[in-house]
């Protein structure tokens, strides 16, 4: 009894090991996005726009500008009552304040530009990571393929194997030519050739995947995935994510041309 379970257990643990080999095409698409190199590009462009944008709201903060001169001053110099000196050097200090009040929108516009700018560097992201997807269905369901042809080469290698057994008894009775027997020979080994071409392919396929994925997938089996596309999912692609981002940039881009024609009020002082 305690053998039978042992066996039924190893069996079990097969079983899992065999599952956890097995490599889907949701699997792939998350590891090709992580190995891309350009994924990282998504933080650099969100603090570009963070730090833009800060850098925008700081236009309504005061403008404060302090100058000092000193220098030896040739004749005479008005002074305010008795300076208390009579040194020829003089100092002179110079402060400037300029607030804005309102810039015509020009600083909200701004903002504007930097949002629709940024999300259009996503959009161009995701049309790549889009390509690459579509990169990673070819390997994969290319591997797929590969593994049906065989799997049709070896039913027709498996037919011709019977029947070249029963075409000799027929020449061993003379019932047949040795003729027949020998084409039938010639056809194994073309089947044989076109397997060997197949898995050559295959071996490629599997090779570019790994790279593309960064994992060896060369004793891994690839499942087979279940037909769920919807309509929804074949209409919506990033091209034209893309081409809205883009727009919404040049319409900014229009509003900035008009709010460079709004008048602006400042507060400006002088000590």
């Amino acid at each position: 009894m305690m053998r039978k379970l042992y066996f039924k257990y190893i069996g079990i643990l097969s079983f899992m090991t065999a599952q956890a080999q097995t490599l889907t095409i949701d699997q792939s698409y998350k590891l090709a996005v992580e190995n891309y190199p350009l994924i990282k590009q998504y933080e650099l462009i969100e603090k570009s726009k963070e730090y833009t944008l800060s850098n925008a709201n700081k236009a309504y903060l005061p403008q404060i500008s302090l100058t000092a001169i000193e220098g030896y001053v040739f004749g005479d110099f008005p002074t305010l009552g008795n300076s208390g000196s009579d040194s020829k050097f003089k100092f002179i200090g110079l402060g400037q304040v300029n607030q804005t009040i309102w810039d015509g929108g020009a600083t909200k516009t701004q903002k504007k530009i930097i949002e629709a700018s940024s999300n259009a560097d996503k959009a161009s992201l995701e049309v790549s990571l889009y390509d690459l997807r579509s990169r990673v269905n070819q390997l994969y369901f290319g591997v797929l393929l590969i593994d049906e042809q065989l799997k049709q080469l070896q039913i027709q290698n498996t037919i011709l194997s019977n029947n070249i057994d029963k075409v000799k008894k027929l020449h061993e009775n003379g019932l047949a030519y040795k003729t027949d027997v020998d084409e039938m020979k010639a056809e194994q080994l073309n089947l044989s050739r076109q397997k060997k071409d197949f898995e050559y392919t295959k071996a490629g396929y599997q090779t570019m995947l790994s790279y593309l994925i960064g994992k060896n997938i060369s004793q891994e089996k690839l499942g087979r995935p279940l037909n769920s596309i919807g309509i929804d999912t074949i209409i919506k692609r990033p091209e034209q994510l893309l081409f809205a981002s883009q727009r919404n940039l040049i319409n900014a881009q229009s509003d900035m041309q008009k709010v460079s024609l709004m008048p602006k009020l400042d507060y400006w002082a002088q000590a």
